[in-house]
């Protein structure tokens, strides 16, 4: 079954592209799903608006090495990295 995508989770997608990675810093290309902190299962995102910034190589690295390992390597959750991300979008929305 296909998850449909809300127009104001589509308008934070397309957001989160004009963000940098909020691991590393390089340019983000991919949406990620926050993952192992109870807000997913097997076979079941998060929720549109659990989603982070990532490059292609953090968000492969994330999912290769586990949530606990990629955290540790950061020093911070996904959920650290979803405040940032959030707070970021904020001032976006303040200065369009």
């Amino acid at each position: 079954m296909t998850r449909k995508i809300s127009q104001e989770n589509k308008v934070r997608f397309d957001n989160l592209m004009h963000l940098d990675c909020v691991a590393c810093g390089s340019q983000a290309q991919q949406v990620h799903h926050i993952i192992g902190h109870g807000d997913s299962g097997m076979a079941q995102k998060a929720d549109d608006e659990l989603t982070i910034p990532l490059c292609a190589f953090c968000h492969n690295d994330l999912h290769s090495k586990g949530h606990e390992t990629w955290e540790a390597k950061f020093n911070r959750t996904q959920y650290q990295m979803l405040e940032e991300t959030d707070a970021l979008l904020s001032i976006l929305e303040q200065i369009s």
